[in-house]
């Protein structure tokens, strides 16, 4: 069996950054889980079968297919009896991944894609494992193409070649580059066009979730984000996220995690 896995630090540009990727060569019986990932995780099976099971789902694998681990979900794989696996796998992290999912009618209820170009898909990974950062602007954009390359090649047929209207697609663009205004359900819902109560039902149930739900939640990921990762005051956070009273601000955070903002 050979393994190898790469960490990556503070390399990103545009809004993808590339956290860790690696390979497993020739593992029998190869499992992992239940457990979760704070990023989204794309495996690719370059050889091998087995079961991916996330949201109280089980999925099917086989060779040359790839799986997506959404973050903060409970998941689980692992190979057929007698199966040897072969695997490769990228951590991402993303703001907007999860719209450009969408828009190509990828989501969790369909986390099992076909690749078009499994070759291509192996030799995309493995130029990303023999990459080596420098921290020069050249080298991200070289790691940025990799990751769009990947995406590129499990983009569905289809979508190359016909348009079809995607009104949540569009609504969570709005909403992820207007999240620091102060929009409405109607809002969001002028913007596709359509009547509120029925722009509200085909959201959730592509979603899961009404718009402003949606939009919340999005919201309060970005606030944990800034949180983390920057100086800025909890006034100054709620604010760029689209909150004008930021004690509503740390109550709707601590209603969301668990955890006071502040902590």
């Amino acid at each position: 069996m050979e393994f190898i896995e790469k960490l990556y630090h503070e390399n990103e540009v545009g809004d993808l950054r590339l956290y860790c990727c690696g390979r497993r060569l020739n593992a029998p019986g190869h499992r992992f889980g239940p457990s979760d990932r704070d990023h989204f995780w794309l495996i690719f099976m370059k050889e091998g079968s087995g079961f991916y099971e996330t949201g109280g789902s089980r999925y099917r694998l086989e060779k040359g297919c790839l799986f997506i681990a959404y973050p903060n979900r409970k998941i689980r794989y692992y190979a057929d009896p007698g199966s040897v696996w072969s695997i490769y796998w990228v951590s991402i992290g993303a703001p907007n991944l999860e719209t450009y999912l969408y828009s190509m009618g990828i989501d969790e209820s369909e986390p099992v894609l076909s690749v078009n170009a499994p070759l291509a898909m192996e030799h995309t990974f493995e130029a990303l494992l023999e990459y080596i950062p420098d921290g020069s602007l050249s080298s991200r954009f070289q790691c940025t193409s990799l990751l769009y390359k990947v995406l590129s090649l499990i983009v569905p047929p289809h979508k190359s070649t016909v348009y079809k209207r995607n009104y949540v697609e569009e609504a969570i663009f709005f909403m992820s580059n207007h999240s620091s205004d102060p929009i409405t359900g109607q809002d969001i819902a002028n913007t596709v066009g359509l009547d509120i109560s029925y722009f509200s039902r085909i959201f959730k149930r592509k979603t899961g979730m009404r718009p402003m739900e949606w939009l919340n939640r999005y919201r309060m990921d970005q606030a944990q984000q800034l949180l983390l990762e920057t100086d800025m005051k909890i006034r100054e956070i709620a604010e760029a996220v689209g909150f004008a009273d930021p004690l509503y601000f740390s109550k709707r955070f601590t209603e969301c995690y668990g955890i006071p903002p502040k902590d």
